[in-house]
């Protein structure tokens, strides 16, 4: 996998700013992303780094968590 293709599906930026604003918030997303993609915490982390590409309804559902917690640009490391 590219770099490139790493920031594409990476969402640990997102991820960094609900937590900026609170640690709990970041807890909330954490848990709703980790059930909405049916995985635990290790494959959560691969997925949040970008090391796996995410299907398009992986994304749209990923983009829908993050809109709830006032996050428009996920995207990124």
């Amino acid at each position: 996998m590219t770099q490139q293709e790493i920031e594409e599906n990476a969402f640990a930026k997102g991820i960094r700013e609900i937590a900026a604003r609170s640690s709990r918030e970041a807890s909330i997303a954490r848990a709703e992303i980790q059930k909405a993609l049916g995985v635990k915490k290790a494959a959560y982390y691969n997925r949040q780094n970008g090391f796996v590409k995410h299907t398009n309804i992986e994304r749209d559902g990923l983009l829908r968590i993050f809109r709830r917690h006032k996050v428009t640009q996920p995207w990124g490391l």
